[in-house]
């Protein structure tokens, strides 16, 4: 985990990586919420 994390911190730089996060934890956020729905 930690690697992969090293890894994407190589790939993006923190802009872009901080975009992503943001995606990330809203789609997260969205799959919980649909979880809850069904």
């Amino acid at each position: 985990m930690i690697g992969v994390l090293w890894l994407r911190s190589r790939f993006f730089d923190p802009p872009y990586r901080n975009i992503f996060a943001k995606i990330f934890s809203g789609v997260q956020k969205m799959n919980a919420n649909q979880l809850v729905v069904y």
